[in-house]
């Protein structure tokens, strides 16, 4: 039949742009069935300190067959309000979105269950809600982040529950390029308020040029994975994150690889 994944997505994150402080709370869900793992035996992972490297290349094999499948009404509890998603008729899930009212603050234990369907069992997976943090470093502008050759010093504030997590991707133009890709994620526990993505790390990203492109985005995060059949099902609940280097306040841009 195939292995089981799934991703449920939980979010709350308050923004202030030009004076006007905007709310956005969305919970998204989305269970399916592969034929074999995406992108399985494409990536070159490891462990380097606080951070997972993984340099991807290029699509080659047969595509992986996916369909999505029905688990039942999801629901999510321990928040502010308890959300229902319910499945489609074109066999998706529906999705909730507030711009008026947060779904947690940070702290709370955010449940969700599922009662299962024809190919899913029944599955409960929790996380902690991760509390906002005010990002302190690295300091960037409008023109993006420029690492490279010394250590990426990572500082913030507030952080009480959770994780933060500083995502930096390279990617190549060439399709022809025997690396196509090149990405950290660096997980630091958010109570710490600071944490370093050794220079080790950023070694392993492809230097950027007209050829090859790179992002950057620091969130706020908890995340917990649940084995559930033949699978896995994944939470993620993203709490607010806010840079006074952006145009937006949100702490993501370009990034520059020397």
């Amino acid at each position: 039949m195939g292995d089981i994944l799934g991703l449920i997505t939980a979010s709350s994150e308050v923004q202030t742009v030009d004076g006007v402080t905007q709310i956005t709370s969305i919970v998204s869900a989305y269970v399916g069935i592969y034929s074999s793992p995406p992108f399985e035996g494409l990536c070159d992972v490891e462990t380097i300190g606080p951070c997972a490297r993984s340099r991807c290349g290029p699509l080659t094999g047969d595509p992986v067959t996916a369909w999505q499948v029905d688990a039942g009404t999801l629901t999510l509890d321990g928040g502010t309000r308890d959300v229902a998603l319910e499945v489609l008729a074109d066999g998706s899930y529906d999705y909730y979105l507030s711009t008026t009212e947060h779904l947690f603050v940070g702290g709370e234990s955010l449940v969700v269950t599922a009662p299962g369907g024809e190919y899913v069992p029944a599955f409960e997976i929790a996380v902690t809600a991760p509390s906002a943090i005010d990002l302190v470093a690295p300091t960037f502008g409008p023109e993006g982040l420029t690492v490279g050759g010394v250590d990426l010093d990572v500082e913030w504030t507030g952080g009480e529950a959770g994780s933060v997590v500083i995502y930096l991707s390279t990617f190549s133009n060439d399709q022809g390029a025997e690396t196509s890709q090149a990405n950290l994620v660096c997980t630091f526990a958010a109570a710490a308020g600071e944490g370093v993505v050794p220079a080790a790390a950023l070694a392993e990203l492809l230097p950027t040029s007209d050829a090859v492109n790179g992002n950057f985005s620091v969130v706020s995060l908890s995340l917990q994975i649940a084995e559930v059949g033949t699978g896995t099902v994944e939470l993620r609940a993203f709490g607010t994150a806010r840079s006074e280097g952006a145009d937006d306040g949100t702490p993501f841009g370009e990034l520059y690889v020397e």
